[in-house]
């Protein structure tokens, strides 16, 4: 009998913990109040537990192709993004939140941006269509890290792990 956790997560599965953070964060711009701590408290640890356990509970995929939908995720993480973007400078800057709740929403906000939309900007600007590359590109330059759309393809990728590449340890 094949082991049950001997296959690859699902894109459903996958993408209803990709854009758990997100919501939680929707909500925190909106409504404020508990809705911004759960997301600090997901962003800030519990979703590096949950992302440790699902880890083991599945295999690596099997091949080297990319699982239909997975552009299709990535474009709806860097919608997200923007809305996020346009969502949490509105909550911040408004009179809404005192400030332990303001510096919360700002620390989420941050968090999800640094682990999500970069890790997700990444990806999109490896992917093979120009459109897909362009959106990952705006996404570097909306978290003001515009340059390394460039740098990391061509410098990274053509001189890791030598002396020529700012980025290898």
């Amino acid at each position: 009998m094949p082991d049950p956790f001997d296959r690859p997560a699902t894109i459903p599965a996958f993408a209803l913990f990709a854009l758990l953070p997100g919501l939680l964060l929707l909500a925190a711009c909106f409504l404020g109040g508990g809705w911004i701590w759960a997301a600090l408290i997901w962003m800030g640890g519990a979703s590096q537990i949950v992302d440790t356990v699902i880890a083991r509970g599945f295999a690596d995929p099997d091949s080297d192709r990319t699982p239909p939908g997975t552009d299709g995720l990535s474009v709806g993480l860097a919608g997200l993004h923007f809305v996020l973007l346009i969502a949490g400078l509105a909550a911040l800057s408004g009179d809404g939140l005192g400030p332990a709740a303001r510096i919360a929403l700002f620390l989420a906000l941050g968090l999800f941006f640094g682990q999500v939309s970069n890790s997700n900007a990444h990806e999109l600007i490896h992917r093979g269509s120009r459109g897909l590359f362009r959106l990952g590109a705006a996404v570097y330059v909306s978290l003001l890290f515009g340059h390394h759309t460039s740098a990391h393809r061509l410098v990274h990728h053509r001189n890791v792990a030598t002396p020529l590449d700012p980025n290898s340890a």
